[in-house]
């Protein structure tokens, strides 16, 4: 009536089917990067006293500038 193709029921799941697997995708990737960036292992980092980068606790010097940190 209004095209050649009226989808029925089982047509119409398998549509919102499709169409929400990128969205379950996106959502399951943006909870696993807010997962992952909350645990970056900042526990074994502390700020250099000159220039403020995250430094490794065991460094002997910052990466950045120079400055010896033990």
């Amino acid at each position: 009536m209004f095209g050649f193709f009226t989808p029925g029921p089982l047509e119409l799941l398998i549509i919102l089917f499709i169409l929400a697997i990128p969205v379950a995708v996106g959502v399951g990737v943006f909870v696993l990067v807010k997962l992952l960036g909350s645990k970056g292992g900042g526990e074994n980092l502390e700020p250099c006293p000159d220039c403020g980068r995250q430094v490794s606790r065991l460094a002997v010097s910052c990466p950045q500038c120079g400055r010896p940190l033990q």
